[in-house]
């Protein structure tokens, strides 16, 4: 049976779709899968992927190729170039519907009107699924999976990819998310970074952008830290795999070091730990009880009483309840559970 998965992004995304993946191999399936070229090595990763199909939407749509119909002729070529018996759209966006109708397929599925995060996406296929939009990301893909080959999802997952190689002493800090609301205060990485420091870890920076790069640096003025940019997802990833220890906000890259079975502390407050939270052998998500978190805004717009850490003015206001202490008491408890 030829299947062929659309889920192009985010990077989180893709980690989502892993177990999955892994339910579906136990039962003989095997997936081609269309995934945003930056990702393509991530998709790689997952045994039960046979091959992947990249796409460059963002990099076509933000105007950055200047070939953009011929690239896209390319990939519609190399799309069309074999027939499946199923095409699965994971994403539930009319983008993604869109895609999957250019496969050549003799069957489509992805979530119901109701359940997708676009519901005219559904119009795409002839197999539709109900899942509470309530639920977790990897217990909907996962169920999604289990609904159109018609197998039972058991309890417990694997993301298929765990590396479980750590233990090279370096605590890394993923500081950085494209939502502004998702940012800790820096004052309270610099806590971590000394906590890590005095328990005798290195402390790593990992950056993209200018943006991220100028706070990383301001950080590592302040630390014994190194700087990883410029690097590549699969140099990063490799990295992730061998570090003692990943504390992050919710971002890809935190995501995907608790699919490798890094021991990751994460921190939430603006996104939903039920509906995203981190999922790992050796993962723990920290949110706190604020009136308006979650708030799923990609600005905080909180307008109450200033709410402060160690005499300084917290903003997001959220995290005066994720303070170091707390953080680093769950990143020891992980530590601690990983030597045993």
């Amino acid at each position: 049976m030829r299947i062929i998965l659309t889920k192009m992004s985010s990077l989180g995304d893709i980690v989502h779709t892993f177990p999955a993946l892994s339910d579906a191999a136990l039962h003989g399936y095997s997936f081609d899968w269309i995934v945003e070229e930056e990702f393509a090595d991530i998709a790689a990763m997952h045994p039960a992927v046979d091959r992947v199909i990249p796409i460059a939407l963002r990099r076509w749509r933000s105007g950055a190729a200047s070939n953009t119909y011929k690239e896209f002729m390319r990939f519609l070529r190399l799309l069309r170039e074999q027939q499946y018996d199923m095409v699965i759209d994971a994403q539930g966006l009319l983008k993604s519907g869109i895609i999957s109708a250019l496969v050549k397929g003799k069957h489509r599925g992805g979530f119901s009107a109701r359940s997708a995060r676009e519901g005219i996406a559904s119009v795409f296929y002839d197999r539709r699924v109900k899942v509470d939009k309530n639920d977790h990301a990897i217990d909907r893909l996962r169920y999604l999976f289990g609904s159109l080959f018609s197998y039972e999802v058991e309890v417990g997952f694997n993301y298929g990819i765990e590396n479980l190689n750590t233990g090279d002493n370096t605590c890394v800090l993923i500081h950085g998310s494209t939502w502004p609301s998702k940012e800790w205060p820096e004052v309270m990485w610099v806590r971590i970074g000394q906590l890590a420091n005095e328990s005798g870890m290195k402390v790593a920076l990992p950056w993209q952008g200018d943006r991220e790069r100028s706070r990383a640096e301001r950080l590592a003025g302040q630390l014994d830290a190194t700087l990883w940019g410029g690097l590549s997802i699969m140099d990063i990833t490799e990295r992730l795999s061998r570090s003692r220890l990943v504390i992050g906000v919710d971002s890809g890259l935190s995501h995907l070091s608790a699919g490798l079975g890094s021991p990751t502390v994460v921190i939430y407050g603006s996104t939903d730990l039920k509906l995203t939270g981190v999922r790992g052998r050796s993962a723990v998500g920290l949110s706190p009880t604020f009136p308006c978190s979650p708030c799923l805004k990609k600005v905080c717009n909180y307008s109450g009483s200033p709410r402060d850490w160690n005499d300084t003015d917290v903003s997001p206001a959220c995290y005066s309840e994720v303070t170091p202490e707390l953080v680093w008491r769950a990143a020891d408890d992980l530590i601690n559970e990983d030597c045993l």
